[in-house]
């Protein structure tokens, strides 16, 4: 246990060092520098200021200089704030952000876990129809759609919260339950699967037979066994709801650390951006950190071994058993044979949810192609005499502030919020796939360097370094795809490799080396096609992640360019209005809801038409 906590340790620092190390690279890299955009200074005046915050120093003497800094724990002065530097913004900022936070968590878990046991208690009844299509719908709405909806209902409509400020109790509700959203939807999932196992299982029908209390059946055997993966999922549980409180913050005008990061993006305070990135950093590969150890303490299962690593500890005879007679029956055919994807599309096609939403996004793609050219008016004409006009005849979504049409904005929108999901799905494709299955196949030393790789990435806070990209490559349509491809690809690079490691033993590639085809034929050739079923599905489940990303970003005004109109543009140009024009924000955060629903789920559908486990 020492070894593998030890080993844990060095990557938790290594993580650290390329965090920062990344950081400290992206903000030298953004054109200009900190007081470019300021104008009718003297040069003189900018050489001071240069001076005073050594960016006059080489780069080598400011990387040591900066690293230092973070090894004393002193991330340096405000750029933007006279007198006060990054170390007072996080003393400030980083109690309301942590109680935030763990009302958020204190809600994912109880109302996630309690959802999920329902559920699995009560499969294929009414109560667990609704708990997982409320899951999925809080898995579907981005937490900045949910945070403005519950402000408009609750605030505006109903006047039972408070919309903005902090200080008193129930200013925290909304936000909280804003921030929750995703993560208890999440929760509930994964409790539903993993006690719908434990139920089944051996000991649990012993005690059932044996007239066990239900409650103690439920809570000290079930329950106990299916907690396991959700401690695992507290690491990134964390992670999503310190990075969602970017955005949660900013609206609801929380004076937190959150809000601060976004401000120190558009006023250009570099040392406020890699300071609270690496604070940022700092907690989430600690949690993960911590984490792991309680996995491995909690678990009876999980043994350390050789090299500090963790292995599950099952006996073969608990994996393999002789068959029976039964189990021969049950082995006969049911129905003639067929193809793995004539199979998979019989089964897809039985799935009503999954037949809905490919029908969803069937039509968004429709109307993103022909609604802006068959609408009578164009995407950025404006008309003020016609300004904030609520939905009508003339104009079936209303229009805008600058008297735009908002239905062939939304229209248009579509058009690039979809093109961003689909060109950002193709560069982690590009990227991901290649990376996994050479992995995957050359195994040994290849494998380990490039896992590790893989490991310390992972350690990345996501949203945080797509904001970083953003920043650096710049707002507009291309930027916003390719920092995000370039951050997700590492999901598909481990599901290739899985893939790829429990193929490359099969009597196919056996059969290719002894043919003496060369590694690289076998990898793209052999090894890739047969691993396009969780390829497929991983896409479909990509698409609306980066349709969110990029909703998010364009919400705190790092998307697309003016006038161009992104859902999340539109949604971010709406939320001002929503007292007075409430129709500029419900229609695109309905199309971003709907959307990402439907993605989600065609993406479950695939999920279990293409399991070779479900061909029975």
């Amino acid at each position: 246990m020492f070894r593998y906590i030890l080993n844990r340790f060095v990557s938790v620092v290594l993580t650290l060092w390329v965090i920062a190390t990344i950081t400290f690279i992206l903000m030298h890299a953004v054109p200009g520098g900190p007081f470019s955009t300021e104008k009718n200074v003297p040069q003189a005046v900018l050489n001071n200021l240069n001076a005073k915050y050594h960016l006059n120093w080489p780069i080598h003497k400011q990387y040591v200089h900066y690293l230092k800094g973070i090894l004393s724990w002193d991330f340096g002065p405000s750029f933007r704030y006279r007198d006060r530097t990054v170390n007072d913004i996080i003393r400030d900022g980083f109690p309301v952000s942590a109680i935030l936070g763990g009302v958020s968590l204190t809600i994912s878990i109880l109302v996630g876990v309690s959802a999920g046991v329902i559920s699995a208690l009560r499969k294929n009844k009414w109560p667990d129809y609704l708990a997982m299509f409320l899951a999925v719908v809080g898995y579907s709405v981005p937490n900045f759609i949910m945070a403005t909806l519950l402000i408009f209902f609750f605030s505006y409509k109903l006047h039972w919260f408070p919309s903005s400020l902090w200080g008193r109790w129930d200013q925290v509700i909304l936000p909280a339950i804003s921030l929750a959203g995703l993560p208890t939807a999440f929760i509930a999932r994964m409790v539903r699967t993993t006690m719908l196992e434990a139920l089944a299982q051996d000991y649990v029908q012993v005690a059932w037979a044996k007239g066990m209390n239900a409650r103690v059946v439920v809570l000290r055997h079930a329950l106990r066994n299916a907690l396991l993966p959700v401690i695992t999922y507290l690491g990134p549980l964390t992670a999503a709801i310190l990075t969602g409180s970017f955005v949660i913050e900013t609206i609801f005008a929380i004076p937190g650390i959150g809000r601060d990061f976004v401000q120190s993006i558009g006023n250009r305070d570099y040392t406020m951006i890699m300071g609270l990135t690496v604070f940022y950093s700092i907690l989430l590969v600690s949690a993960n950190f911590i984490v792991d150890v309680l996995y491995s303490i909690v678990d009876p299962r999980i043994k350390v071994v050789g090299g500090g690593r963790l292995n599950m500890s099952v006996s073969t005879s608990e994996l393999f058993r002789p068959a029976g007679k039964t189990d021969v029956a049950q082995d006969r055919f049911v129905r003639p044979p067929t193809t793995y994807w004539k199979d998979a599309w019989f089964r897809l096609k039985k799935n009503r949810l999954a037949l809905t939403g490919l029908i969803i996004i069937a039509i968004v793609i429709l109307i993103a192609i022909f609604g802006p050219i068959f609408s009578p008016y164009s995407y950025d004409a404006q008309k003020l005499v016609e300004n904030n006009q609520p939905p009508s005849a003339k104009h079936p979504f209303g229009t805008d502030n600058l008297g735009r049409d908002l239905m062939t904005r939304t229209f248009y929108g579509a058009r690039i919020s979809l093109s961003v999901g689909f060109l950002a799905s193709l560069i982690a494709l590009g990227i991901g796939v290649p990376y996994g299955a050479v992995s995957g196949y050359f195994g040994g030393y290849v494998d380990n360097i490039m896992m590790r790789i893989v490991e310390v990435l992972y350690g990345l806070p996501f949203q945080l370094y797509v904001i970083l990209l953003t920043v650096v490559l710049g707002t507009g349509l291309q930027n916003v795809f390719i920092a995000i491809g370039l951050v997700y690809w590492l999901d598909m690079a481990r599901i290739v490799r899985a893939e790829v490691l429990s193929l490359k033993e099969r009597e196919f590639v056996l059969a290719a080396r002894t043919m003496g085809v060369s590694p690289w034929r076998i990898v793209f050739r052999h090894l890739v096609p047969n691993a396009i079923g969780p390829i497929i599905v991983t896409i479909t489940l990509m698409i609306p992640q980066a349709i969110f990303t990029e909703a998010f970003l364009s919400f705190i005004g790092l998307g697309v360019n003016a006038p161009m109109a992104s859902w999340g543009a539109l949604a971010s140009d709406g939320y001002p209005a929503i007292r007075v024009a409430p129709w500029q924000l419900l229609f695109p955060a309905g199309a971003i809801s709907i959307t990402m629903l439907a993605f989600n789920f065609l993406g479950d559908g695939l999920r279990d038409a293409l399991d070779p486990w479900m061909r029975r």
